[in-house]
């Protein structure tokens, strides 16, 4: 029973143990543990074992204690006959018994015959003393046989014995050996794992978790070039394009530079991630976000954990460095962490992905912040399957667009000649395809470079210069038609067109979900469960002409609407609006369309989407053809003065769900990297795309 528990406490619970520490450490804090486990079992084998070394040594001793014991014994009992007279008593005795002995004869004497007779005495004397000397050894060399005997038999049982338990518990010791040697192969399997099984993407002192098939690292940069200790430390904060680390824990930053880092991408010679990992793009911020994530704490540390389980991933909310001083600033209450993103070209400001208790958002911000840095696997596998994406997307646009020339033809929108004299162009109607691919040049861009290193965009040049000169092609043939629609045709070339694309690429054609308004114009298009209008809200219960105008503005639960177009508006109201939720009373909306909650616009968002053009307005498609719809970038009017901004490259729309505090409500931002639900304020004028009540 003491060997079954021994058994269960050394091995079946640091086991146990090692599961916990792997669901929570990872396989390091495992590494460690077991190291522990085996020099803890290595430990507890000597304290078994020493108290039977200490018994056999002692048993050693006594036997040897008791055989010289013995040995004495006998020398003294041989010696004692020798030693019971001295010499002078001898001599002295042996002349009486002489003389004794002359008298009892009769004869007369003197004294050379009484010597003579001594001598015979003492002869007798010694060959006496020898016959008993000699039945004494007789007799002690039989009672050593015996003792030996009695030994031997006492060491046989006690072998006897020995083997006995031996032989009970070697099926126990053979299970504690298997267990060691399985801890032992454990130890060598988790210090080998990352060359065994190393896809150029781990490396040695740091694990991962693959969200939307993006793997990324479980813990924040520490020093350049080296993790931190487990995922709920700070680590340190970088400016972006700087491998310089600041501390993330200390109120003062000694030496700060506020001068703006330079560059048009963070550079492999300024990467402060460990080899094999780089810091993320935008695009796959983005994608992070769409997996979901909760604000939860983790030991003590406040943060976001994103995906859904067992592939979790949890930021931790360590606050940032300001760019003008480098201040230590929103620690606990939210996190910021830079992509490799630089926004539209700016050379003084990247993409970075904010956490906070209530939202996330990606927004762009100046170099010289200090934020955290969580690196993405730089993935060779990665190179190889864009390539190939980009092959296929390519040989797709050939195939679509003769489909396209033929759908032309058949429909009388342009004649064989007509066709001809475009023939270099092959009529690729490039918004279309592009929407019907589910494809933009941005996207593809984007997907490029946030994957590969500088050398390595060089190996796509060719096929980026394709597409590039693709959009030019396609801008041309959508003008070229525009210009030869027939004057019968009442109906947008988009309408038309949006049902060709699904006879090029099979099911895809099938029109369900699409429905005409109640002005016979406008239909509603079902994303995810839900019907969402075509176009936006112009005047107050009225749709905007085209799915691609801007309509007006509206200030969040206020039914007054505002130009979309000029710099600046008069009256404009600059007190904020209350209320808990949009009212029905200023719903600006058509009958029969209302403002849409914040988890209708989320689940647009986590449909797929990408950065298009229309008509010559910039904006994104959201959807699956045919079940799309268009929001045109409008931009928005600030609240403090009206005035209007980013139009062309931002668009915001309004939910009708506040936010927690009074000055802000929910709405949806995009632009032509990423979409994201933001906090807006509610004074600001923003667009707005209902759905269906």
């Amino acid at each position: 029973m003491a060997i079954v528990l021994f058994i269960i406490l050394l091995f079946i619970l640091p086991f146990i143990i090692t599961v916990i520490i792997a669901s929570n450490k990872g396989y390091s804090g495992c590494l460690w543990f077991l190291i522990a486990a085996v020099l803890g079992w290595i430990a507890v084998i000597i304290v078994i074992c020493m108290p039977n070394l200490k018994k056999q040594e002692q048993r050693h001793q006594e036997t040897i204690a008791a055989l010289t014991a013995q040995k004495s014994n006998i020398i003294v009992n041989n010696s004692s006959g020798k030693n019971d007279l001295s010499q002078s008593v001898l001599s002295e005795n042996f002349r009486l018994d002489a003389i004794k002995a002359l008298k009892a004869a009769g004869k007369p004497f003197d004294e050379y015959d009484v010597e003579i007779e001594m001598e015979k005495l003492k002869k007798e004397h010694h060959e006496k003393l020898a016959q008993e000397e000699k039945v004494q050894r007789e007799e002690q060399a039989k009672i050593e046989r015996m003792r030996r005997e009695e030994e031997y038999a006492r060491m046989e049982e006690r072998k006897r014995i020995e083997s006995e338990k031996r032989k009970k518990n070697a099926p126990y010791w053979g299970i504690a050996t298997i267990l060691l040697l399985i801890l032992l192969c454990l130890i060598i399997f988790f210090l080998l794992r990352p060359y065994l099984f190393s896809d150029s993407n781990a490396t040695a002192n740091d694990e991962y978790v693959i969200i939307n098939g993006v793997r990324w690292a479980t813990r924040n940069v520490g020093a350049p070039g080296t993790f931190a200790e487990n995922p709920e430390s700070a680590g340190m904060f970088f400016q972006w394009n700087r491998r310089q680390g600041w501390s993330a824990t200390s109120g003062n930053a000694s030496g700060w530079s506020d001068s703006m880092p330079t560059g048009t991408m963070w550079q492999s010679a300024n990467n402060p991630c460990p080899s094999g990992w780089r810091v993320p793009t935008a695009a796959e911020f983005q994608s992070l976000n769409n997996s979901g994530s909760v604000w939860t704490t983790r030991n003590g540390v406040s943060g976001r954990l994103f995906g859904r389980e067992p592939n979790q991933l949890f930021l931790p909310a360590v606050g940032w460095r300001v760019s003008s001083s480098g201040a230590l600033n929103g620690v606990g209450s939210g996190g910021v962490y830079w992509s490799s993103t630089l926004y539209h070209n700016e050379n003084t400001h990247a993409m970075r992905f904010g956490i906070y208790q209530q939202y996330t958002n990606l927004e762009a911000r100046n170099h010289a912040h200090g934020f955290s840095v969580r690196c993405v696997v730089a993935n060779e596998s990665a190179r190889e399957a864009l390539i190939a994406e980009i092959h296929r997307r390519f040989d797709t646009l050939e195939k679509v667009g003769n489909n396209v020339n033929n759908a032309l033809i058949e429909l009388g929108l342009l004649s064989e000649a007509e066709i001809r004299t475009i023939n270099d162009t092959q009529g690729y109607l490039g918004g279309m395809i592009y929407d019907a691919l589910g494809v933009t040049l941005d996207g593809l861009l984007e997907k490029a470079f946030g994957y590969l290193d500088t050398a390595e965009v060089e190996e796509l040049e060719e096929l980026i210069d394709m597409l590039i000169e693709f959009e030019r092609e396609i801008e041309e043939m959508q003008m070229f038609i525009e210009n030869h629609r027939r004057q019968n045709r009442q109906i947008s070339a988009t309408q038309q067109m949006s049902g060709l694309f699904g006879t090029a690429q099979g099911s895809r054609g099938e029109t369900q979900g699409v429905t005409t308004g109640s002005d016979g114009t406008v239909g509603g298009v079902v994303i995810n469960g839900v019907r969402w209008a075509t176009r936006n809200v112009d005047a107050p219960g009225t749709f905007a002409a085209r799915p691609e105008s801007f309509g007006m503005f509206y200030q969040w639960n206020r039914r007054q609407g505002w130009s979309s177009s000029g710099e600046s508006v008069s009256s404009w109201n600059s007190t904020t609006p209350t209320g808990t939720s949009w009212t029905r009373a200023n719903d600006p909306c058509p009958q029969g369309w209302r403002i849409p909650t914040e988890n209708e616009l989320r689940s647009l968002m986590n449909s797929d989407s990408q950065w298009t053009s229309r008509g010559g307005v910039n904006g994104r498609l959201f959807g699956t053809a045919p079940n799309q719809i268009f929001l045109p970038a409008a931009g928005w009017r600030f609240g403090s003065d009206g005035v209007l901004v980013r139009m062309g490259e931002f668009g915001r729309y309004w939910s009708r769900t506040q936010d927690i505090n009074e000055y802000d409500a929910i709405g949806v931002v995009f632009c032509d990297l990423n979409v994201f639900k933001n906090q807006m304020l509610r004074l600001s004028g923003s667009s707005i795309r209902c759905v269906a009540e």
